[in-house]
């Protein structure tokens, strides 16, 4: 039985039930991301994205749009993709004017009328674990298809763990993503079609106890 016949379904992978309701909202989520995160989207450009001059990026889940301000002048072209159409209009506002940077109201994990290998990475950031089995594994192959050569997907999510810090279990048991993964499950969706996977478990991305799972896959 190969890695991904083995990957969970998680029929149930997104929620948006009482207080979760109002992130939604592009301020709402704006405003818990600066509470809860402070500048986490910066470590998570510098650390792990790792943007270069020139280069081209597709922004799978892109929210309202936050990650283009945290790029270098430089880079050459920002492509973000939401289903939420309050976050596209929010990011659409955000960024009039900037020809470098669009938005597509889709779902990530379904197939993109692009150009393919046109990108040299892809930005994959709290979106997998929204995503049931199947849809994950589409995500990872969208991915792919749109990465360059040697281009790479990076990812960000939430992760479980043995002996975990109970306020991080808490927190993470009352995310809108109801298809938090083990490691070893993450990289399941990973290793069938990226010839290099590395990984992390970070613990200190956040203002309060938190686990995430950051993947950096190699075409």
């Amino acid at each position: 039985m190969n890695a991904r016949s083995q990957l969970p379904d998680h029929p149930a992978a997104h929620s948006n039930v009482g207080l979760q309701r109002v992130l939604v909202l592009p301020w709402a989520y704006n405003l818990f991301s600066r509470i809860i995160g402070g500048d986490v989207r910066r470590r998570f450009v510098d650390e792990y994205v790792k943007p270069f001059d020139g280069c081209r990026i597709l922004d799978l889940g892109c929210g309202p749009g936050p990650l283009p301000s945290y790029l270098p002048p430089s880079f050459g072209e920002y492509r973000g993709v939401d289903t939420n159409p309050r976050y596209i209009k929010a990011a659409e506002r955000r960024w009039q004017g900037h020809s470098n940077v669009s938005f597509l109201l889709q779902d990530a994990a379904e197939p993109m009328a692009s150009t393919p290998q046109h990108y040299d990475i892809v930005v994959a950031c709290a979106i997998v674990h929204h995503l049931d089995g199947p849809s994950a594994d589409r995500l990872f192959s969208i991915a792919h298809a749109a990465l360059k050569p040697r281009g790479r997907l990076v990812t960000y999510d939430p992760v479980r763990l043995n002996h975990q810090h109970p306020v991080a279990r808490w927190l993470i048991s009352m995310d809108r993503g109801r298809a938090v993964r083990t490691p070893e499950e993450y990289r399941a969706l990973a290793l069938p079609r990226f010839a290099a996977v590395e990984s992390a478990i970070v613990h200190d991305m956040l203002r309060v106890p938190y686990s995430v799972y950051c993947m950096t896959c190699t075409k």
